[in-house]
């Protein structure tokens, strides 16, 4: 079974994903480590009882792993209806407080200022294949729609390989809009964390 696209374009559809977590099945992929490997920089920039949107959320343990250590108020969104439907299954006795819906992060069905921290593990990453104009629409679409549901003062934590046009990309947006930007090293990784936060209304 070969899960890997023709070409990275592919990440960017809906096909490609319903197919991918057909053919997964179940069983989790974890993009950019574990939550293990991870747990330092999120513990940092997350709190318990913060509002959480998971973007691109796929079926990664890593909503699960932090609400069984706390932290309840969990949203997850993905383009795949195949996905959705299985997390939803395997979540709703086990963590009836975390909700999975299908939505498409460039038009989210959010208000504005819903959330205290939008979490990316990897999808930036998939959506910002290359620097083509389409591309880079869809990019702003995303990260302008990320910024319209967090509050003042929330976090965008991006992980990322942080390769230098994603940096560029994400980072120039960020600098535009008047919010701070770090990036960390996960330790013992090529992964990197980047968290952006707005600094005024």
């Amino acid at each position: 079974m070969n899960l890997l696209p023709k070409s990275s374009k592919e990440f960017g559809s809906v096909d490609y994903w319903e197919k991918f977590f057909q053919q997964r099945g179940k069983k989790a992929f974890e993009w950019y480590g574990t939550y293990l490997e991870l747990c330092g920089v999120l513990h940092k920039y997350i709190k318990p009882r913060e509002k959480v949107l998971v973007i691109g959320c796929g079926n990664s343990e890593l909503s699960e792993q932090l609400y069984d250590v706390g932290y309840r108020d969990i949203v997850n969104i993905d383009i795949s209806e195949v996905v959705i439907k299985q997390m939803k299954e395997c979540n709703a006795t086990r963590r009836p407080q975390m909700s999975f819906l299908k939505m498409d992060m460039t038009q989210m069905e959010f208000p504005d200022a819903s959330f205290q921290v939008v979490l990316d593990k990897g999808t930036l990453d998939a959506v910002l294949t290359d620097e083509e104009e389409k591309t880079l629409q869809q990019v702003d679409r995303m990260l302008a729609e990320v910024g319209r549901v967090l509050q003042v003062g929330g976090r965008y934590l991006c992980i990322s390989l942080a390769q230098a046009h994603i940096l560029k990309k994400a980072v120039g947006h960020f600098s535009r809009e008047g919010w701070m930007v770090r990036v960390h090293q996960v330790a013992n990784s090529q992964d990197q964390v980047l968290e952006a936060e707005p600094q005024f209304s």
